[in-house]
């Protein structure tokens, strides 16, 4: 299920104005990950089912209509990373920028002491081919950012000169942080 949501920063309220769901799930599916994105003139629908261990993960899109709140689907990729390994969740957040480039981060837990490992990747890329949305997969799978210590299940592009990409963990009893990992500190 899916929430369109409005915050009230001066009563400090949220309110849900619309519920509506992904179209074509699996069963036993376990999403971790949902983005919006204009992609020339279409708002692209994405969101990743997590994959775990030899399970791969799976990125799914198609264009959300925002009048009707439906997502008309477009297809899916499997996606399996080589770092990290064990207890990995092959997808654990994702984020599109304006230009179709999708960036997706993974995290292996082995409880809520860890140890955990995470990474950043570019995972490929959204575009339009006879306005219809298709997916090429980077093929060669090379993480822009690694941590031996913590699990990454956040991640936001900030745009601009000074922006860049956050992340977010979730180290379980080991707390939470915040790091910018590639711009302007």
């Amino acid at each position: 299920m899916l929430y369109y949501l409005k915050l009230d920063i001066s009563t400090k309220n949220i309110s849900v104005l619309k519920e509506f769901e992904l179209p074509a799930i699996p069963p036993k599916s376990n999403f971790e990950a949902f983005g919006l994105q204009y992609i020339d003139g279409k708002l692209v629908a994405i969101w990743g089912n997590r994959g775990e261990g030899e399970e791969t993960g799976t990125i799914y899109f198609g264009e959300f209509d925002s009048n009707t709140y439906e997502i008309s689907f477009s297809g899916y990729g499997n996606f399996k990373v080589p770092f990290p390994k064990g207890n990995v969740r092959h997808i654990s957040d994702l984020k599109v920028d304006p230009v179709g480039i999708v960036y997706i981060t993974s995290a292996s837990d082995a409880g809520d002491d860890g140890p955990f490992q995470s990474a950043v990747y570019v995972a490929g890329y959204l575009g339009l081919c006879d306005r219809k949305i298709t997916w090429r997969p980077n093929p060669q799978l090379v993480p822009f950012y690694r941590s031996d210590y913590h699990k990454i299940e956040g991640i936001e592009l900030v745009p601009g000169a000074e922006g860049g990409v956050v992340v977010g963990t979730d180290d379980e009893n080991l707390r939470s942080y915040i790091y910018i990992v590639c711009g302007s500190s």
